[in-house]
């Protein structure tokens, strides 16, 4: 779904659901793929208060992937099972925020912004290298991605 309008209120909404199964023939094994994430919302808004001034949000979120390997949670460890991509990471949700300001300078444009990603100073995960103990434990499984960002720029157009 979409809205576009060069003043006020424009953006869009997307939904997607998928299912990646794979099976070998020759062993009988079934797994998810790694990259098998079933569901994801995207969401885009814009609001343009002025021709030079816009307010913009992004949201992201997702069922995210399975782990690649063969492992299994049990509380917080990981521990090495005989089922590929048995356990998936936890959802991934991201709210990005932007303030956009214009000037025009003859045929030169300068843009002032300033942004701050992961609003929600949500913990999101993904899949790491990992090493596995002898007793089957697996450590270093996921890795933490950037938490709540802030940042200002200059963007210079000539």
């Amino acid at each position: 779904m979409q809205r576009q309008s060069a003043d006020g209120l424009s953006g869009w909404f997307a939904y997607s659901y998928g299912r990646t199964r794979y099976e070998d023939r020759a062993t009988g094994e079934r797994f998810w793929g790694d990259f098998d994430q079933r569901h994801a919302i995207n969401l885009y808004a814009q609001y343009r208060l002025t021709d030079r001034t816009a307010f913009l949000a992004k949201l992201r979120t997702g069922s995210n992937l399975p782990i690649p390997g063969y492992l299994e949670q049990r509380g917080e460890a990981y521990f090495v099972t005989d089922t590929r991509n048995l356990t998936r990471l936890p959802s991934y949700t991201r709210l990005d925020l932007r303030a956009n300001r214009i000037f025009n300078y003859d045929k030169r444009r300068l843009t002032l912004f300033i942004e701050v990603l992961n609003v929600l100073n949500r913990t999101n995960v993904r899949p790491s290298g990992y090493a596995v103990r002898p007793n089957g434990e697996a450590l270093g499984v996921t890795e933490t991605l950037f938490p709540l960002l802030p940042s200002a720029g200059i963007l210079i157009e000539f």
